[in-house]
């Protein structure tokens, strides 16, 4: 079931059934009068979102497997116990996490500017991608976040003598995945896990993870 929502989130057809920007043009942003006051309200949700529902946020970036670099971003959700519609909760916790990885800077320029942005063509550009969704257990789930970083790690060494300062400097991002890892090994239990992407193309790769009270999103990004 966890799967089909997440599918139907990002590849069905309708506007209650896999059309991001709709969702939330629709259940949002009505009444607004330009984008300046959607992007205003957006940011003022999101922050009561984050109150109410981040338990744990963590980002880092290390060496890219195809670009110059990797993205790594993790989110841990809360799940209401009253929640009526899991689908809807999913939708709002990844525009939280979109929003998250924004500088205040781009927000107070958004909102400044009005209709010049069109609102959330650049969120809806994010979840632009192809349907490679499969299931998979937490062990693979753990392995692949570690071959990643394992692979990007190889990258890294061989780059080293190009730029020894910045990449002495980046050594600590990966004792921060290591330290993400053993945070997942020792806190996620009893879950099911969604991927979309593939480890091993120049994808973006998300993961899915729902316990009983809890969601999880992690987004590793390829930037070239």
């Amino acid at each position: 079931m966890f799967k089909d929502i997440v599918e139907s989130m990002f590849f069905g057809d309708t506007v209650t059934d896999g059309n991001f920007e709709e969702f939330f043009r629709e259940n949002e942003f009505s009444g607004c009068k330009n984008n300046g006051e959607k992007w205003r309200i957006l940011f003022e949700k999101c922050e009561e979102w984050e109150k109410e529902y981040l338990l744990w946020e963590e980002k880092t970036y290390i060496d890219g497997i195809g670009g110059f670099y990797s993205d790594i971003h993790i989110c841990k959700f809360r799940i209401p116990t009253d929640m009526d519609n899991l689908k809807e909760h999913i939708y709002r916790m990844l525009l939280l996490f979109v929003v998250n990885e924004m500088e205040k800077s781009e927000k107070k320029q958004l909102v400044a500017n009005q209709d010049i942005y069109y609102n959330l063509f650049f969120i809806s550009e994010i979840f632009d991608i192809e349907p490679n969704i499969c299931v998979i257990t937490q062990v693979q789930w753990l392995d692949e976040i570690k071959e990643y970083i394992n692979m990007a790690y190889n990258r890294y060494k061989k780059s080293l003598h190009l730029n020894k300062k910045f990449y002495m400097d980046m050594a600590q991002n990966y004792q921060k995945c290591e330290i993400i890892l053993k945070s997942l090994r020792e806190n996620v239990d009893k879950c099911e896990i969604i991927r979309i992407g593939n480890l091993y193309t120049n994808e973006d790769i998300w993961y899915f993870v729902k316990e009983e009270d809890y969601l999880y999103l992690l987004s590793i990004r390829d930037i070239m």
